[in-house]
């Protein structure tokens, strides 16, 4: 993808109300957050924007669990629907994975992948 449609497509997703989670991996094998951070996933789009050639994909975590109290089991929430419509009204390749959605930048060729 070329940063016009990164740039379009983050900025949709920021719109979402619900705190989102992202996982970003480049070309060059490098993710971020790295494995060195304490967190796995950010909540900070804004430190992923940049250099968009050079992500291979985003993971996006569509199922949110929110803590409403000690006694009580978390409350669900699942934005996949909102977010796939997105990724389909910007004609983004993805791909569901465990956690949520695969958004693909960039893939290897002769690589086979599952594409909704």
């Amino acid at each position: 993808m070329n940063n016009t449609k990164w740039n379009a497509l983050f900025s949709e997703l920021n719109l979402i109300e619900e705190m989102i989670q992202y996982k970003a991996h480049y070309i060059d094998g490098s993710m971020f957050p790295d494995h060195e951070t304490s967190y796995e996933f950010t909540p900070e789009l804004q430190q992923i924007w940049g250099n968009f050639i050079a992500i291979e994909y985003v993971d996006v975590i569509t199922i949110i669990k929110r803590d409403i109290g000690k006694l009580l089991e978390p409350e669900i929430v699942d934005v996949t629907k909102a977010i796939l419509e997105i990724c389909n009204e910007h004609n983004v390749k993805v791909s569901v994975i465990n956690s949520g959605v695969r958004v693909w930048g960039y893939h290897r060729h002769g690589e086979i992948l599952e594409l909704l």
